[in-house]
């Protein structure tokens, strides 16, 4: 397992790859509930960072606010986005009433803003690496962790889950554990 670091220590070794890298994206992972976008959002706002928010071709649930989760688009859409490149990171599959379902991360502008954040899964993190190497930007990784009784709690609490579909998202985000990254987190 991965040595563990508290949240400044983390802030601490963003502050030392930023000072070197002139152009760096934070790609944030993590299993359900594990604290991915309050952490994300928590550097954002430390370093002044954009934090990216991928678009989604899937519907919108209730609560979620388009721009804020995701941005809502359809796929013809989508895929003029991609024909054109402007993704870094692309994820797809077919959802259970058979439909395309695809996210994707646009490509950061760094003349914005020379750090960028953004929650992804393990394969999305890596087509950001594969984008930065073609695109001259640095990708770090950071993993957040937290054990399963305190994600199924946090999950549970948030209404609209059924313990049956935590116990899916278990199976799909099994990969994860062994998904070696730059940082580690416990957010226990």
């Amino acid at each position: 397992m991965e040595k563990m670091n508290s949240f400044l220590k983390v802030i601490e070794c963003i502050e030392k790859v930023a000072a070197e890298e002139p152009k760096l994206m934070i790609a944030v992972v993590g299993k359900s509930a594990s604290g991915k976008d309050t952490v994300a959002k928590r550097i954002a706002e430390i370093f002044a960072a954009e934090l990216e928010v991928t678009c989604a071709t899937r519907a919108k649930r209730e609560g979620e606010t388009n721009g804020k989760e995701h941005i809502f688009i359809n796929n013809e859409y989508f895929d003029a986005l991609k024909e054109d490149g402007c993704f870094a990171a692309l994820h797809s599959y077919i959802n259970d009433e058979g439909h395309l379902v695809q996210f994707g991360t646009l490509r950061p502008n760094f003349d914005v803003n020379p750090i960028h954040i953004v929650v992804v899964d393990e394969g999305g993190a890596e087509h950001l690496k594969e984008d930065a190497a073609k695109n001259g930007y640095c990708v770090k990784t950071l993993k957040v962790y937290a054990d399963y009784e305190k994600r199924k709690a946090r999950m549970l609490a948030r209404g609209g889950m059924s313990l049956e579909l935590f116990e899916h998202r278990e199976k799909i985000n099994a990969g994860i554990d062994s998904y070696e990254t730059d940082w580690f987190l416990d957010n226990n």
